[in-house]
C-alpha cells in the first residue's frame, strides 16, 4: 500500500489572511495575536496543524512508493540492504561501482533503485 493510499491527500495549511495581503507568503506561520480568531479556532476559519493530522508511524518519512529509503555509497552497503526498500545510490559513484551495486540489488527481492 502506497503512502497516499494509507494516509490520503496531505492537507495544505496556509498562513492566516494571505488572501488579503500580497506581501504575505502562503507558508504556514502560527497566529500569535491575543484576539486572533484563527488561533482561537473559531468556526468557519481555516484549520491549524496539530498532532491529529500526523501520518501513520510506518508511513512517516517514506518514499512516495511506500517503501523506506536507504542510501548506498559502497558495494559493502549494497550487501546490507534488506528486502522491500527503496535504494538511493550516492552521486559520487563511478559507472563500474554503480553497475556492481545494481547487480547485487537485482538478486534481492522487491528492491527499487530510485536513481539508477
Amino acid at each position: 500500500m502506497t503512502n497516499k493510499q494509507q494516509h490520503g491527500k496531505k492537507r495544505q495549511f496556509r498562513r492566516h489572511e494571505t488572501h488579503r495581503h500580497r506581501r504575505l507568503q502562503i507558508s504556514w506561520r502560527k497566529p500569535r495575536g491575543t484576539h486572533n480568531k484563527m488561533r482561537k479556532k473559531k468556526k468557519g476559519l481555516p484549520a491549524m496543524p496539530n498532532v491529529g493530522y500526523r501520518s501513520p508511524a510506518d508511513r512517516r518519512h517514506a518514499h512516495p512508493s511506500g517503501k523506506h529509503e536507504m542510501y548506498v555509497e559502497s558495494v559493502k552497503a549494497a550487501h546490507a540492504v534488506s528486502n522491500g526498500v527503496a535504494v538511493r545510490l550516492a552521486s559520487g559513484l563511478g559507472e563500474r561501482k554503480r553497475q556492481a551495486i545494481r547487480e547485487i540489488l537485482e538478486e534481492k527481492q522487491d528492491v527499487v533503485v530510485i536513481n539508477p
